[in-house]
């Protein structure tokens, strides 16, 4: 009887391993709220930042994205936006870059995108770019 009766105390307090230690036991610790993150959205024409999941109905972003993935290849073949890196990237005895001398002032590429007909793409040429496009349309 005596090593079930160990066995059992084992479990139940292994199975609180990440409660609070207290003199006579544990305690069970209460979630913390965490305060909101601000992401800034942020677009430089080879990367994304987005801070927000995008309420879109599925066949348009469908076709917003499947059009810049379309882009992003042509850029990516024509090598504009994107560099091939070097490898080694680094040097062991070469001090690390700093965000602040070399990146910080430099002014990004202007953003991907594609050359709309005002004849051919009239449909949606004044829509494909909006950040929640056809929202006042019935």
């Amino acid at each position: 009887m005596l090593p079930t009766a160990k066995a059992r105390e084992w479990q139940q307090l292994q199975s609180k391993k990440y409660a609070e230690k207290t003199k006579f036991g544990f305690v069970d610790t209460q979630k913390e709220d965490m305060p909101p993150e601000h992401v800034l959205y942020h677009i430089t024409g080879a990367i994304t930042f987005v801070n927000e999941i995008p309420w879109v109905v599925e066949p348009i972003y469908i076709a917003q994205w499947s059009s810049m993935w379309i882009m992003m290849r042509r850029e990516k073949r024509d090598r504009r936006h994107f560099k091939r890196m070097r490898f080694p990237p680094f040097d062991d005895e070469e001090p690390p870059l700093d965000y602040a001398d070399n990146i910080l002032d430099v002014e990004p590429l202007e953003p991907i995108q594609m050359d709309l007909d005002p004849e051919e793409d009239g449909a949606i040429a004044e829509w494909f770019y909006d950040r929640n496009p056809l929202v006042e349309t019935p």
